[in-house]
């Protein structure tokens, strides 16, 4: 629920507001990307690194949750140059893809597990 927004925003955002929407379009989407990604790839990223420190065990849930939240700390990095100096400190934002990486993998393990049960 709270991806869609940052999706809008992301292909809608620039047309709906003037010179400043860059910056707010980035700090909104860095608060709602931010919900997702600690519901999303946290939960996947602990789990992960705790079976690969007590068994030795590799998942690729692991790989996708620290590109997640890597992406996310890039972007949210960028986006602190709003509160610094008034301005996004680099280009591009990928909030939206976080979102998009989250959802697949989420909406993807959903359907597997509803063939299997």
């Amino acid at each position: 629920m709270f991806g869609l927004p940052v999706l809008a925003l992301q292909y809608f955002g620039p047309s709906l507001g003037g010179a400043e929407s860059e910056r707010w379009i980035g700090v909104l989407q860095a608060i709602l990307t931010g919900w997702v990604t600690y519901v999303g790839a946290a939960g996947m990223l602990s789990e992960g690194l705790v079976l690969l420190a007590s068994r030795g065990k590799f998942m690729f849930e692991t790989v996708l949750s620290l590109v997640a939240v890597g992406l996310y700390l890039f972007s949210a990095i960028s986006v602190l140059g709003v509160i610094l100096h008034g301005a996004i400190f680099y280009r591009p934002l990928l909030f939206h893809v976080v979102i998009l990486l989250i959802a697949t993998w989420t909406g993807f393990r959903w359907w597997r597990m509803s063939r299997t049960s």
